[in-house]
């Protein structure tokens, strides 16, 4: 019988790794003075770790990039900032790890669950106008003119000039699987598109507002324009800004989730209306509604920097993010793997061959690629 919670476990891990904060220290010492198992736990394990380890505190861990492969965990985390709290867990695991017993926090069993993935494939970035008229942004780069706009497309942005009288139709941005892309509005707000995303935007808002569509992911700074307030229309909800950076997210069909970094939003969602402050998220959920909670923003935004952090995931959805930032398809081959629930990083940056690698010395996982480039977990 487990006597320790997977928190407690974590406390005693990071604690001989050198990696709590004040306030997790502060808990440690007092779990190790009243819990006598605690306690006990704590000296055994520092009896079996490698002393130069311990006396260092596990110091040839603390930069991901120079970790051998049997430690790392699922990605590389050569981009998270030592004092990230997923930083300070990845000392720890690394200390658990050596022991071989890193299973419980890093890899749990439990039911799995089922989300739809958005159907865009790896074609490259695409640009159609609202005549009708594409233009490839993977390859053209350079200044396009479209006829209607003048755009300056650098691979991995795009700036627009409009004459004056252009109208407010309505132009379709598409991101494909495997790629990130930014665009600065004509009010000189920008938007970053995560993979997978499709964004409807016009050369130039006409009117009273200023009114965009989002599917899939896109993060916001929206500049201020008092008397137009922007809108962001997703597939289940609105957004109402005036100024603000906010991060939307509609992958999961019936899902829209909104998570406000600055500034003020407003979320509707048919009758209900949802005011957001800053380190708050709303959510809608078909047939829930909207609700409310606080959002961990470094996760959240993570994917800016080409990271996904996951904690219990099931192996779809998983497949699903290296899917959108891969541009594979994926087959769990192995039935038993459905139950199994996976917490850690990817790191898009890194070749997939990395992330089999990870998987496997972490999960004992295989996987290979096949000839028609899809990736199965056995």
């Amino acid at each position: 019988m487990k006597l320790l919670s997977d928190y407690e476990e974590y406390l005693i891990y990071a604690k001989i790794a050198g990696s709590l904060s004040g306030r997790e220290e502060a808990e440690c010492e007092d779990l190790l003075r009243n819990n006598a198992l605690a306690a006990e736990e704590y000296q055994r394990l520092l009896q079996k770790l490698p002393p130069e380890d311990v006396s260092s505190a596990f110091s040839r861990f603390k930069d991901p990039a120079k970790w051998p492969d049997s430690y790392r965990l699922t990605g590389v985390l050569r981009k998270v900032k030592s004092t990230s709290t997923l930083r300070r867990l990845s000392v720890a695991a690394a200390a658990a790890l050596l022991l071989g017993i890193a299973g419980t926090w890093w890899l749990q069993n439990g039911p799995t669950g089922t989300k739809n993935a958005a159907p865009f494939e790896a074609d490259g970035i695409r640009l159609t106008l609202s005549g009708g008229q594409q233009i490839d942004l993977s390859r053209n780069k350079g200044v396009i003119n479209s006829g209607t706009a003048q755009l300056t497309n650098s691979g991995t942005s795009l700036q627009y000039a409009s004459p004056a009288g252009t109208g407010a139709a309505m132009n379709k941005l598409v991101v494909p699987n495997g790629m990130t892309y930014q665009i600065t509005l004509s009010d000189s707000t920008k938007i970053w598109l995560n993979a997978a995303t499709r964004l409807d935007f016009p050369f130039a808002f006409a009117g009273n507002t200023r009114e965009v569509t989002i599917e899939g992911e896109a993060y916001f700074e929206v500049a201020p324009m008092p008397g137009k307030p922007f809108f962001v229309h997703l597939p289940n909800s609105t957004v109402q800004v005036l100024g603000t950076r906010f991060n939307v997210n509609s992958y999961d069909t019936g899902t829209d989730q909104v998570a406000l970094v600055e500034g003020a939003v407003r979320m509707k969602a048919g009758a209900q209306d949802l005011q957001l402050a800053p380190g708050r998220a709303g959510t809608y959920q078909a047939g829930k509604g909207l609700s409310e909670n606080s959002f961990d923003q470094q996760k959240v935004l993570a994917w800016r920097e080409g990271l996904f952090y996951f904690k219990n995931a099931s192996m779809q959805e998983i497949s699903r993010v290296i899917r959108r930032w891969y541009g594979l398809e994926t087959r769990i081959d192995n039935a038993a793997l459905q139950q199994r629930k996976f917490t850690g990083v990817i790191d898009k940056n890194q070749p997939v061959h990395i992330f089999q690698n990870n998987l496997k010395a972490i999960s004992g996982i295989d996987s290979y690629l096949d000839a028609g480039n899809i990736l199965h977990f056995k």
